[in-house]
């Protein structure tokens, strides 16, 4: 402590304070303390809450004369060194992300022991996110995993990495309740079922080179979300499909986009607690839906809080979602929809719609109905008229009028926002319609270009919604 009457020196704060202080200090930055002074060497060495988050991001580059095998030498010899490093301070450590980008390198890496030293393990961990490039490898051949990570419940695999999962996979880990790999590949061929623990209830396998739903959800009886877009179904997607049913009675988010499907999945009529579901161009192009195939989705009116339907070539929204009366979220977008948005129960609670601008311009009565709607994302530029001989023409500026006087009359509107696409055209009444919006709509409205085309809602958000409206009604 400084003596009676002397300034207050930062090294002066009781080692608890000063603790809380540094450990808001980004990871790179908390690593150079201990080079600072002594004192603050000896807070760094051992476990404390300046190591509750660890994010260790390293870059390895070959030199012009080092072998493939050099290189996996020195990578070999990080991982050491980031074990030597962790070992003392593991008892602390609730947050653990290992970003490894490495050159001309493609090898089998053993994962599990980078960053889990021995034997005393992470008890504390419960996030663990990698990102690693080639192979990676999780086997549980004589390793003590559940005293290793007793506490683990989420964990992350993305950009790049190939998961080879061995002997038990993931089931050994006690309190595993999030799961995802994104952008890589998953591999079982090594690995018995079930991989993973029957505690999981978020399963995340985004362009993850699967060929259909994986056999191991039916072991998962309090699954929740399942997550698998981006990834080409194979032809034996209705077996792969029938596992859905069985999940019906916890199942609440499930993503379907982008997964080359041949035929409607109607095994989602029995997803009756369902709240969020994306089909999101979602089908093979050879695939040939009818009005009718959307039927399957009448079961589900009551659940769905958030439905994605967009780059699915619709002429019309499907009946089923007109009559779906608790509805925060739409997307529409990208279809080739010939009139406008009608008018019906679906329109009542929205909070979020993503459409077309001509949509929107043909729709201008339909908004005017949706009095909760608060933010609404238009796409693509274009506002032209089809003639039978199959000639077009671009509509003049002022048919955008009627759109800007009912988004001037929505009494919730908070948000307009434009997502630009690849295309260098910007018809008349679109150019029109930004053009007054800022004019039009008043100061409460907010306008601006969609930051991420990839929009959309979590079950976590609707859940959050939810709670919003149950306090707005207690």
């Amino acid at each position: 402590m400084a003596p009676a009457g002397s300034l207050l020196q930062l090294l002066d704060l009781p080692p608890d304070v000063l603790v809380s202080i540094l450990s808001r200090l980004p990871f790179n930055e908390r690593l150079r303390l201990s080079g600072v002074c002594r004192r603050l060497r000896q807070l760094c060495a051992g476990p404390s809450q300046l190591w509750r988050c660890v994010d260790v991001r390293r870059r390895l580059e070959s030199g012009p004369e080092e072998t493939k095998l050099q290189l996996i030498g020195r990578s070999m010899q990080l991982q050491r060194g980031l074990g030597e490093w962790l070992a003392p301070r593991a008892a602390a450590v609730e947050e653990l992300s290992l970003a490894l980008q490495m050159q001309l390198l493609s090898a089998n890496q053993l994962v599990p022991a980078v960053v889990v030293p021995q034997p005393s393990g992470l008890p504390a961990l419960h996030q663990l996110t990698i990102e690693w490039p080639g192979t990676a490898m999780w086997t549980t051949a004589a390793r003590p995993w559940p005293e290793l990570l007793p506490a683990l419940t989420k964990l992350d695999f993305g950009l790049g990495t190939q998961l080879c999962l061995e002997n038990q996979g993931l089931s050994i880990l006690p309190s595993l309740r999030e799961f995802s790999l994104s952008n890589g590949t998953l591999e079982l061929s090594a690995c018995l079922s079930p991989w993973l623990p029957d505690t999981v209830t978020s399963l995340w396998l985004s362009a993850a080179g699967i060929r259909g739903i994986p056999a191991t959800v039916t072991h998962l009886t309090r699954l929740r979300s399942l997550v698998v877009g981006m990834n080409r179904f194979g032809t034996g997607q209705k077996d792969s499909l029938d596992l859905l049913p069985p999940l019906g009675g916890t199942l609440e988010e499930l993503n379907l986009s982008e997964t080359c499907l041949r035929a409607f999945p109607t095994q989602v009529s029995a997803l009756t607690r369902l709240k969020v579901l994306y089909l999101h161009n979602a089908w093979h192009r050879s695939a040939a839906l009818i009005p009718s195939d959307w039927d399957a989705l009448q079961p589900l009116a009551t659940s769905l809080r958030f439905l994605s339907i967009s780059g699915n070539r619709l002429e019309a929204l499907p009946f089923a979602v007109l009559g779906m009366p608790r509805l925060l979220g739409l997307h529409v977008e990208d279809n080739d929809l010939a009139g406008p948005l009608p008018l019906a129960p679906y329109l009542r609670t929205l909070r979020e719609l993503l459409l077309d601008w001509q949509a929107a311009l043909d729709s201008h009565e339909a908004l005017r109905a949706a009095t909760s709607l608060s933010r609404l994302v238009l796409s693509g530029h274009r506002a032209v008229d089809l003639h039978p001989d199959g000639t077009l023409t671009v509509r003049p500026a002022q048919s955008a009028e009627p759109l800007l006087a009912a988004l001037a009359a929505m009494p919730a509107l908070r948000l307009v926002e434009d997502i630009q696409g690849e295309e260098d055209v910007v018809t008349a009444p679109v150019a029109h319609a930004m053009w007054q919006m800022g004019r039009r709509l008043g100061p409460q409205v907010a306008l601006g270009a969609a930051k991420d085309s990839n929009l959309g809602w979590t079950l976590t958000e609707v859940e959050a919604a939810e709670a919003a409206e149950a306090a707005q009604q207690a």
